[in-house]
């Protein structure tokens, strides 16, 4: 084929039109595209070659001897399709037994009308390792069912593909839809409702036919691509085209200025995790925004170029047009900091691709060029002439490239922020898409305390031939700072060198290497501390534990999806006693006490968890961390956890860690079985609303409740103390469990297992010359008295008087009351006997005044709602004349 062909100039509307030029644009768009296709087959390997050219075949028809068959009623046929013989060959080396039959004729029409690859596809970026972009443009009419039958095979054809080590994504797209701009959600391939007109600017500019209908796009003259609609209609009207064989989704006239907003924070999101090819895209986007509302198109470009008779070259490349465009721009606004980040991109791309096609040939036109170019930048070493392996940066690099990707991606926001300012509407309405984006990008770029930062360079590996330290200094403000250093030596070094990072915790220091990938298994990581007792392989075994941690529960892929909903956490890690181990004076004791609770522990009543490090992973995919102390500290990140994290929350969220020596796992099982009685106090239940938890924490004791569906805790100094507390007035019942020693010489616990709703119980102690008498009233609070030279007969009568008095007058539902006694046996234990008592008499029952505002038979805090208070004096006056 020439390198140029006879230029075609299409007349305007009202001018005479030649068929024969309508008819060899359409065979010219045709040959470009074959020949990207040939030059994408060169890099591919031969299975990955069948692929791509049995495709067309497999979606033509439904054969069970080719990947992808569902049914043969799924929908096939692509619109003028008729297999040529590397299909047929590729469809016969992948099955055998494949045999081409003559299609039937039937009525149906073909289900297809368009299959196009888009993306890198065909550039000079494309390698083996580039994902591909397929847009299957199907039939308007296809029903809901077909086109889930439809879905279905291009699943099994991506499947397909990935097991040749080819990424694929299928797009089905309903041209009629398209055109009237009718987009579907956003996901992690899709941009959904972010963009319609940038992302069609895409697909014509990058996009390879394969077969089907001719795009109606080719048939209108660069000239008229403002008036697309208006050319293509004359086409239509005077049938110089076919409407039935043209594939028409749309011109690029009228672009809302708003889509350059949304479309930005799309490309800023997918730059998180794919930064080089997404910044490129970014910088195009701010570049077309800087000429609205008249843009000179890329996809234009190469049109006129076709139009013109250039199929090859420079003309037809949309990296080498992204980067003459782009460097024009920066040029003219004298950005050079940024155009040595775009050329160095772009020689990212191009060394990347150039190692595929070097296996096969000699360098193309196109690396040639950007060699000659790069000669000009005056780099003082040409990457162009080095291997390209991302994979084996080191640290700094790594770092470095970070800090310039965020600065540019914050760059490219702040232009497209000034841009809305000067052409949005103020009261211009996001659509969901949008939010979705904004909250991820929060969740990204928000600096808070404790949060960890995560880099966009974080998919890189580090080689092993260098190691990393961590040195522990002191900050400005005093306190310690944790630095991060490549093969430090000694402390003269470290006070002579900048560390490559700075974290002010040495856990936030080891979430930041785990998470980012910096941490290998293979290349342990050294410590210089002060504050911790930490050795080598204790710190190497916490970091492959956080490494596996992230692995497990870090969500690389961060569907938009998370961010549907509230923020929330879904995993936590504790680390407990992070180089803190046991004093040695108190080491030994501790492990030989009988009171084996590591949280009250030995006679001391020491509480062996010292400190608690927090890792914790959110919905939106941020980590935090948090830095604790003893058991309030334990209680906080506990309950912190309950409360925070997303409904409903299960015991597999919380992991703990401990190498506290002989300990440890006392310790972590302690911890689960505390966060797992949380648990059940955190749960919804009717008919209990307001539960409590009472535990020993060192010398003291922690009543945790719940209110308002979150967790807290009110901590008690002592036996007194605590008992008080559980003598305050409550609103709501709630019953209370008491953990193990907690109370134990008391018959409390025995008392508050025997709690019921709307239940007021009695129970009574006799002890050597007095009784003792405790009462739950129908909230579950307590109420204790003791009677000196009392029997019990009487005083069980009195009781009973009096509280069926203020029963039956409460204006609520009816109280039960209950009687019990109570016993202790030889071995210490509590039961609790039921007793029966006489019901009262008529008049007695008539006795007393209950405010009708009461709550509850017991309030300490407000007489008017303690009958029994009032009626002390009553009852033991009475109780003495019955003796």
């Amino acid at each position: 084929m020439p390198n140029q062909l006879p230029p075609i100039q299409l007349g305007a509307p009202g001018e005479e039109i030649s068929f024969r030029d309508l008819w060899t644009l359409s065979k010219r768009f045709k040959k470009l595209h074959q020949l990207k296709r040939e030059s994408i087959r060169h890099i591919l390997n031969s299975g990955q070659r069948q692929f791509l050219d049995a495709l067309p075949l497999i979606l033509h028809m439904n054969h069970p001897a080719l990947p992808g068959f569902i049914s043969t009623a799924t929908p096939a046929g692509i619109f003028s399709y008729q297999p040529d013989k590397r299909a047929i060959n590729a469809a016969r080396q992948i099955n055998r037994s494949f045999n081409l039959q003559p299609q039937r004729r039937h009525h149906h029409p073909a289900a297809i009308d368009g299959l196009f690859l888009m993306g890198s596809v065909g550039s000079i970026a494309f390698t083996k390792a580039s994902d591909i972009d397929i847009w299957l443009c199907h039939r308007a009419d296809l029903p809901q069912a077909a086109l889930d039958e439809l879905q279905k095979k291009v699943q099994a054809l991506e499947d397909w593909a990935a097991s040749l080590q080819l990424e694929v994504h299928f797009f089905l797209i309903n041209s009629e839809q398209f055109l009237l701009d009718q987009k579907t959600p956003v996901s992690a391939d899709s941009s959904g409702e972010t963009q319609h007109y940038l992302l069609l600017e895409e697909f014509y500019r990058t996009s390879i036919y394969v077969a089907g209908k001719i795009l109606a796009w080719w048939l209108v003259p660069p000239e008229y691509e403002n008036d697309y609609q208006g050319y293509l209609a004359h086409l239509l009207e005077r049938r110089f085209v076919n409407a039935n064989q043209i594939l028409d989704l749309g011109g690029l006239a009228h672009v809302p200025a708003g889509e350059f907003i949304s479309a930005t924070q799309w490309h800023i999101y997918k730059a998180l995790n794919s930064p080089y090819k997404s910044l490129l895209k970014l910088s195009l986007l701010e570049c077309y925004a800087s000429e609205y509302p008249y843009i000179n198109w890329l996809c234009v470009a190469i049109k006129r170029a076709v139009y013109q008779g250039k199929l090859t070259g420079l003309e037809i490349d949309p990296y080498v047009l992204i980067y003459r465009k782009l460097e024009d721009y920066l040029l003219k606004a004298q950005s050079h900091e940024r155009l040595a980040m775009i050329r160095r991109i772009i020689c990212l791309k191009v060394t990347e691709a150039s190692g595929d096609h070097r296996q096969i040939g000699p360098l193309s036109p196109y690396e040639n060029y950007f060699r000659e170019m790069s000669a000009s930048w005056q780099w003082p070493n040409n990457p162009l002439d080095a291997p390209c392996d991302r994979n084996s940066w080191d640290i700094e690099t790594l770092l470095a490239e970070n800090a310039a990707i965020v600065e540019q991606l914050a760059h490219c926001h702040n232009k497209i922020i000034r841009f809305s300012h000067e052409h949005i509407d103020p009261d211009f309405q996001e659509c969901n898409d949008m939010k979705l984006l904004g909250r991820k990008l929060i969740a990204f770029f928000e600096k808070r305390q404790g949060k960890i930062e995560i880099t966009t360079t974080r998919g890189y590996g580090l080689p092993i031939r260098r190691s990393l330290s961590i040195v522990e200094s002191q900050s400005a403000t005093g306190g310690s700072e944790w630095g991060l250093f490549v093969d430090h030596n000694n402390v003269q070094d470290t006070a002579l060198r900048t560390p490559l990072y700075r974290r002010p915790t040495l856990i936030e220091m080891l979430c930041w290497l785990s998470v980012n990938g910096f941490y290998r298994p293979r290349a342990p990581i050294q410590c210089r501390v002060k504050s911790y007792n930490l050795t080598p392989i204790e710190l190497n075994t916490v970091l492959d534990r956080l490494d596996k941690f992230f692995k497990r529960h870090f969500d690389s892929s961060d569907s938009l999806g998370n961010y549907e909903g509230d923020n929330g956490l879904t995993h936590s890690l504790l680390l407990i006693n992070l180089g803190q181990g046991l004093p040695d004076a108190e080491a030994g004791p501790y492990v030989l006490s009988p009171r084996n609770n590591p949280l009250s522990h030995g006679a001391r009543r020491a509480c062996l968890v010292r400190t608690i490090d927090r890792v914790s992973i959110s919905h939106w995919n941020e980590v935090l961390t948090s830095h604790e102390d003893g058991i309030e500290g334990l209680l906080n990140c506990l309950i912190g956890i309950i409360n925070d994290t997303r409904h409903p929350v299960a015991a597999g969220c919380l992991a703990a860690i401990c190498q506290t020596p002989g300990q440890a796992d006392n310790i972590i099982r302690r911890i689960e079985q505390l966060f797992e009685a949380l648990l059940a106090l955190h749960r919804d239940e009717a008919d209990n609303p307001a539960p409590r938890y009472v535990l020993a924490g060192g010398e003291r004791y922690f009543i945790v409740s719940k209110k308002d569906s979150s967790l807290q805790y009110q901590p008690c100094a002592d036996e007194g103390q605590l008992i008080k507390a559980l003598s305050l007035p409550q609103a709501l019942y709630g019953s209370v469990a008491f953990d193990a020693e907690v109370l134990a010489e008391t018959p409390i616990p025995a008392i508050y297992r025997e709690n019921r709703p709307f239940t007021v119980q009695c129970f009574f102690h006799r002890e050597a010359i007095s009784i003792r008498v405790y009462i739950l009233d129908e909230q579950g609070v307590l109420y204790n008295r003791q009677y000196q030279d009392s029997s019990l007969s009487p005083l069980v009568r009195e009781y009973a008087r009096f509280l069926t008095a203020v029963s039956s007058r409460k204006p609520t539902s009816a109280t039960a009351i209950e009687f019990f006694e109570l016993k202790k046996n030889a071995a210490g234990g509590w039961s609790c006997v039921t007793l029966s008592y006489p019901l009262p008499r008529e008049q007695d029952r008539n006795e007393g005044e209950l405010p009708p505002s009461a709550h509850g038979v017991i309030n300490a805090a407000n007489p008017q709602m303690l009958p029994l208070l009032e009626c002390q004096e009553n009852l033991e006056a009475r109780s003495d004349d019955a003796n």
